[in-house]
């Protein structure tokens, strides 16, 4: 029995061992897990801006060249088609209530059971994630702007929306070998609201909708632009 114990103690620590060896050092995932074209991190930067864009059947980018190139982006940012043109916003950080301008919140899983007798040994088992909240303060829309985004309350699932990075970079969303925006369902824009505590102060109007789930999996964050943080529709 000694010898058993023994051995299975120590088959236990190898395996453990086995499978520290595996892990990559600076990812912290098993390297079989690993993209060969992924680094340590892939995160976006702060967000300063979203442009917001109707849903197409073909996303506008055809590369990933496309995306970091101002002469692709300008048509689409004075496109006379309101259904193809790009919207842009800024976010602003709302000092009242102490919120950022632009934050995606925790996505709630869906579970069934859990110390009752719906599952076996009442175990409680993840069916899947509900849509990831998003919230943000955008400021200075114009009212025309405000107009062109409330149309979307009866069509929730036809706007789509680009992620502008403190550093110059665009996050977008991969279909089908191309590159638009993430589709950003259930939205509701609020009432334009204005602390006017100084010449300098911006109105905001708040805004909110849902990444569905699984929105992450596409992303595709370019590398540092010029003209992200500066260009502006016509």
């Amino acid at each position: 029995m000694k010898i058993l114990q023994y051995l299975f103690i120590n088959t236990r620590y190898l395996i453990l061992f086995t499978y520290m060896a595996g892990i990559n050092e600076c990812c912290y995932l098993p390297n079989k897990t690993i993209s060969p074209a992924q680094t340590c991190g892939y995160d976006f930067s702060q967000t300063l801006r979203m442009g917001f864009q109707k849903k197409q059947a073909t996303a506008s980018f055809a590369t990933q060249a496309a995306l970091i190139d101002l002469a692709v982006w300008q048509p689409l940012l004075n496109e006379p088609d309101l259904d193809k043109r790009i919207f842009m916003t800024n976010v602003v950080f709302d000092n009242r209530t102490g919120l950022f301008g632009f934050t995606i919140g925790e996505a709630p899983t869906l579970t069934v059971g859990g110390g009752d007798d719906s599952t076996t040994g009442g175990n409680e088992i993840i069916i899947g994630s509900k849509d990831s909240p998003v919230s943000a303060m955008l400021h200075s829309l114009h009212p025309s702007v405000i107009t062109w985004f409330r149309s979307f309350l009866n069509c929730p699932n036809q706007l789509t929306v680009y992620l502008f990075g403190a550093d110059g970079s665009i996050v977008a969303n991969t279909q089908n070998g191309r590159y638009g925006g993430f589709d950003f369902v259930g939205t509701f824009l609020g009432s334009k609201q204005s602390q006017n505590k100084s010449q300098a102060e911006r109105d905001m109007n708040p805004m909110t909708g849902l990444f569905p789930f699984g929105w992450d999996e596409t992303m595709y964050k370019t590398p540092a632009t010029t003209f992200a943080l500066t260009m502006t529709n016509a």
